[in-house]
């Protein structure tokens, strides 16, 4: 099982959104998949009730009690995300490994497992860089959005010297841009210039057709519009963009 993880400690920029089509993606493929919401909002959760089997809380992997059996037939099975998942914030920091050591008996019943996080550093979000594989982080050429990737990438560079040294870095995924703004295409060459080693080569377009997709629990690719076909190319773009670093990662 190849589990990534979908980051960012700023809000707003499609975290969920991405987290969820790739989730949709392997589950076009035929595959096993397990998702796994830390978010109190529950974004993540709303989009996949419908599709997916939900088979426990997302906080239960944080207690010490067994999870409940997974079902790990073809499909999505969803660990759904609830508002008590802020609490686990007030808990001792050693809780972080729990839901590692949790999901440890599942990784050979799923292809893949996929991880929304929490806009905010914590112990949620430390925890599910330390079970994970692979780390992406969606961001939005927007001043506040780009002056916490700094402080993302310090954060990833730290689970991988204490917590977790086989954690890979894919890098950063452009979201939500407008290819019209002058101010996004100077942010885009700002970032180039001092990160190009971390961002990926595909860009999510903001456009209409994906948030009507999530709000309908669907991928943009599956609405039956023809103002989503720009956005279906897009996002599948750049989600066989992360696929293929993946490959490249494992054959070096």
């Amino acid at each position: 099982m190849r589990t990534y993880v979908f980051a960012n400690q700023k809000g707003g920029v499609g975290k969920s959104t991405v987290a969820v089509h790739k989730a949709i993606y392997h589950e076009s493929l035929g595959q096993r998949v397990l998702f796994i919401d830390f978010d109190g909002q529950g974004n993540s959760t709303t989009t996949l009730r419908a599709r997916a089997r939900i088979s426990a809380n997302a906080i239960d992997l944080f207690g010490s009690d067994p999870l409940p059996s997974l079902e790990s037939a073809p499909g999505i099975t969803l660990l759904q995300g609830t508002k008590e998942l802020n609490e686990i914030e007030r808990l001792p920091n050693n809780v972080i490994l729990n839901p590692k050591e949790a999901i440890a008996k599942y990784v050979d019943r799923f292809d893949v497992c996929i991880i929304d996080t929490p806009p905010t550093m914590g112990l949620r979000l430390l925890a599910a860089l330390t079970m994970s594989d692979f780390a992406i982080t969606p961001f939005e050429l927007a001043g506040y959005s780009i002056q916490g990737i700094a402080q993302i990438i310090e954060t990833i560079k730290g689970v991988q010297g204490n917590l977790n040294p086989d954690l890979v870095f894919l890098g950063m995924l452009p979201n939500k841009v407008n290819s019209r703004s002058g101010s996004h295409r100077e942010a885009m060459a700002q970032l180039l210039s001092h990160y190009k080693q971390y961002i990926i080569r595909a860009r999510i377009v903001n456009r209409v057709a994906i948030q009507d997709a999530t709000d309908q629990g669907l991928a943009v690719w599956e609405l039956k519009s023809s103002s989503a076909r720009e956005a279906a190319a897009e996002m599948k773009q750049a989600l066989e963009s992360i696929d293929k670093l993946v490959a490249e990662r494992a054959a070096a």
